[in-house]
């Protein structure tokens, strides 16, 4: 009697789109590395990735971590996310994951600690159902290239660079801005931003949401600075915060310049916001310089004014 040998016939099915329908459905694994200075064109990417990955995914268990020292011990901080990575649950089938400063000081990582962490990103991390969002100020380490390199980068690896915009690239993204906002600018108008807040992404954003808040049919340069003292000036007191932390962290010193201008003619207190300054500076540079400002205020030789301004000049 002859046998007879099954033929399995998937018809038009392609063998690999099936796999890669078995691999959408068990395998979740993914590493994206952000980086780049422009770190508001950055979040706002990760704010678009959660926003796709929570509406493709019901059932998505968001978590964020940051190895800057902010939250805790930076090992602590390492052991609480290798936890989160590893615990399963019966109700959450997919994770993801925000990792914000995994390099901050890598420097002073021991080689053991640099070992497992790079471990923990090739080797732990792919057992698992997550992706990964990395996001830096600048490209990995040495070491740990694999994240951007093109050439080795498998499809589960994913990178994106957020230069500072400057010149064409930062003119378009001031007209996508305005008019996703309905703001009618001048060329001329445009070029002033572009030329105003060049590499300061975040201060150029803050800018175009106060135009947005007056209506005018068209704005140009002469409109801009009026509109800016119509707009900050009642609400000072309500915006001092951002206004004060602009002083360090815009890249524009026309900005900076404008902001102290107006906190000072509302009379914000000199002292109240060096004091806040000093409580939000990270930077080593930045914590250094304030602690060198501290004696000579106190002493009498510099008063808050002139501080405030030697700030905003050299930082």
């Amino acid at each position: 009697m002859t046998k007879t040998r099954r033929v399995w016939n998937f018809g038009n099915w392609n063998l690999k789109f099936i796999w890669n329908l078995v691999l959408e459905i068990w395998c979740f694994y993914m590493i994206i590395y952000l980086y780049g200075l422009d770190s508001y064109r950055r979040q706002k990417k990760i704010k678009e990735l959660v926003d796709d990955y929570s509406k493709k995914y019901s059932a998505l268990n968001l978590g964020y971590f940051d190895f800057s020292g902010q939250n805790g011990d930076k090992q602590e901080e390492f052991d609480r996310l290798r936890e989160f990575t590893t615990t399963q649950s019966l109700f959450v089938s997919k994770k993801l994951v925000i990792l914000e400063n995994a390099f901050f000081k890598i420097s002073a990582y021991s080689i053991g600690q640099r070992k497992e962490l790079k471990e923990f990103l090739k080797v732990q991390l792919p057992l698992h159902n997550l992706v990964l969002i990395i996001s830096e100020d600048n490209k990995p380490p040495v070491g740990f290239d694999f994240l951007i390199n093109k050439e080795t980068a498998a499809s589960e690896l994913k990178f994106q660079e957020f230069n500072k915009l400057e010149g064409e690239r930062l003119r378009h993204f001031i007209k996508k801005e305005v008019n996703k906002r309905e703001i009618n600018l001048t060329s001329t108008a445009i070029n002033f931003l572009a030329e105003s807040f060049s590499g300061d992404s975040w201060g150029l954003v803050n800018e175009i949401e106060k135009l947005s808040l007056v209506k005018e049919n068209i704005i140009d340069i002469n409109k801009i600075e009026e509109i800016s003292d119509y707009i900050m000036t009642p609400n000072v007191k309500q915006n001092a915060y951002y206004l004060i932390m602009d002083l360090i962290s815009s890249q524009s010193f026309s900005q900076k310049i404008r902001n102290l201008e107006i906190l000072f003619s509302n009379q914000e207190e000199p002292a109240k916001i060096f004091n806040i300054l000093a409580s939000q500076a990270q930077s080593v540079r930045l914590v250094q310089k304030i602690a060198d400002y501290d004696p000579l205020v106190k002493s009498g030789r510099l008063d808050y004014e002139e501080v405030l301004l030697d700030l905003v000049i050299n930082h």
